[in-house]
């Protein structure tokens, strides 16, 4: 008789433990504890602990001490093998900041050449930086709303209309496509001829007609305070006829009249910015300014009264003509967050807004509320003072994040409805203020060459090649271009007075049928 056996399999021997990290939220000098369990499992019954260490290692360890709550080892061992090891890890941080270390725990067992090790992550984090990022939370999501007002002053500080520029509630036309000299906004475009309306939808609603375009192209987009497009009147939408709109605020609730498209605007300050295609000079001193000159605006009480004369506005010594992209990041943190609740009352949050109204409530933000620097340690004031800067990086890196990458070509398509993407929402008002709907203006970023080098025009030049079958394709009545900018978003000063090159122009053709565009 043969009787076969099969030797059992130990587990190896295994360091636990309870929780796996540790994270703390304490104030400065204040020491916060937390318990960590340890526990020893596969042990071999003839094997004993000979030894255990532990210590804390890492950049912040100084900030971190560990307390074991038994030293003998036969007790050690016991508590090990049922998991109830205790150590008690203090953090007591001496400086304001995000703090990280590791708990290294180390048992030496007899019989086993090797050591058994465990670490467990540790991090901690200062009361004074959990408010900055809660207030660098808000200062994302009240960048367009300040970046708005700031425009708004820049746009509408003169008594009567000039180019752009006009008082509140009246059209300011641009009679030339836009150029270096211009930088109110990024990103702007030198194909169309610009208009823009600054609106207090405070006390009544505001009519604007349109007249007819004859096929032409027109975009009217409509932005709320936060930068959200609410309505797009244009070509694409509401076609090229004579159209009257009545734009009323958040609150009114009157009659609207029977000839008039209502376009609701969720806040009392809004921006209206007109662009009509221009082929050339030529077209835009005719035909462009005639539809521009057929444009009108005016408060409902004042429509059909052929005398109204629109009020002259008033000059601001102390509005810079700085761009409001610049000015916004010199602005301290406690006037840029006292204008932001000055701003909320009569531009109220979106529904989907209210976790981050709640959230900032506590801090002195929100419609009304007035932030005090003085609240917080000196310490933590520091930090606050920083927040412009990092925010400044955050949006650069977002932008760059968001975009849909096509060889060295980034494409944005979530513009104008930013619901609760905060940080897009601030990225684009930064970078690009004034965003339409996607479904009206793609918009292509080149930064680098296609093999990654950054675009530098002060040492090389540059070729665009479209195939053939890859010229852009846009419908008969719109356009595409490309323009230049510096590194502040603005047109680039250059001699020939060039600022967009297109659809538009005379392009010469390749004999395979295929464009070049030279950047030099």
């Amino acid at each position: 008789v043969t009787i076969t056996g099969v030797q059992a399999q130990n587990p190896a021997p295994t360091l636990s433990a309870s929780p796996l990290n540790i994270e703390f939220l304490t104030e400065v000098n204040t020491p916060s504890q937390q318990r960590v369990n340890i526990g020893l499992t596969g042990i071999p019954l003839l094997s004993t602990l000979t030894s255990l260490e532990v210590n804390i290692t890492g950049e912040n360890n100084t900030q971190f001490s560990v307390l074991q709550n038994s030293h003998e080892l036969g007790q050690i061992l016991t508590d090990l093998l049922s998991g109830n090891l205790g150590l008690t890890v203090s953090y007591t941080p001496t400086a304001e900041g995000n703090h990280s270390a590791t708990l290294e725990v180390q048992a030496k067992l007899l019989g086993f050449t090797l050591p058994l090790k465990i670490a467990i992550p540790l991090k901690g984090k200062t009361m004074g930086i959990l408010k900055v990022d809660d207030l660098t939370e808000a200062y994302i999501y009240g960048f367009p709303l300040v970046m708005a007002e700031l425009t708004k002053r820049v746009l509408t500080n003169v008594v009567t209309p000039d180019q752009v520029f006009a008082p509140v509630n009246q059209f300011g036309h641009a009679n030339a496509s836009l150029n270096n000299n211009f930088t109110a906004v990024v990103g702007a475009n030198a194909d169309t001829y610009s208009s823009s309306a600054w609106l207090d939808l405070t006390e009544e609603p505001i009519v604007i007609s349109m007249p007819n375009t004859n096929g032409r192209y027109y975009l009217l987009p409509i932005l709320d305070a936060f930068s959200n497009v609410f309505a797009s009147p244009g070509s694409r939408t509401t076609g090229t006829e004579a159209q009257t709109f009545l734009v009323t605020g958040p609150s009114w609730e009157g009659t609207v009249p029977s000839n008039m498209i209502e376009l609701k605007s969720p806040t009392n300050m809004a921006w209206v910015i007109g662009r009509i295609l221009a082929y050339n000079e030529e077209d835009g001193q005719t035909i462009v300014k005639s539809i521009q000159d057929g444009m009108s605006i005016m408060p409902l009480s004042a429509y059909g009264n052929t005398s109204y004369t629109p009020p002259s506005g008033t000059i601001d010594p102390y509005v810079t003509n700085s761009p409001p992209s610049e000015v916004i990041f010199n602005l301290s943190v406690s006037d840029f967050f006292n204008l932001m609740n000055e701003l909320l009352v009569e531009n109220p949050s979106a529904s989907y807004d209210s976790t981050i109204i709640k959230k900032m409530k506590p801090l002195g933000i929100g419609s009304g509320l007035t932030f005090n620097l003085a609240d917080y340690t000196l310490a933590t004031q520091a930090l606050i003072a920083g927040i412009p800067i990092a925010v400044k990086a955050k949006l650069l890196l977002s932008v760059a994040s968001a975009a849909n990458r096509v060889n060295s070509w980034g494409y944005l398509y979530m513009l104008g409805d930013y619901k609760d993407d905060y940080i897009l929402r601030a990225a684009i008002a930064y970078t690009g203020y004034g965003a339409n709907w996607v479904d009206d203006t793609l918009y292509g970023i080149c930064l680098t060459t296609t093999d990654l080098i950054p675009l530098n025009g002060s040492i090389y030049n540059y070729q665009l090649h479209f195939d053939a079958d890859k010229i852009p394709p846009v419908h008969p009545s719109a356009f595409w271009s490309l323009s230049a900018y510096d590194s502040n978003g603005f047109f680039i000063e250059n001699e020939i007075g060039r600022y967009s090159i297109g659809s538009r122009d005379t392009l010469y053709i390749n004999t395979d049928g295929s464009i070049d565009l030279y950047i030099q």
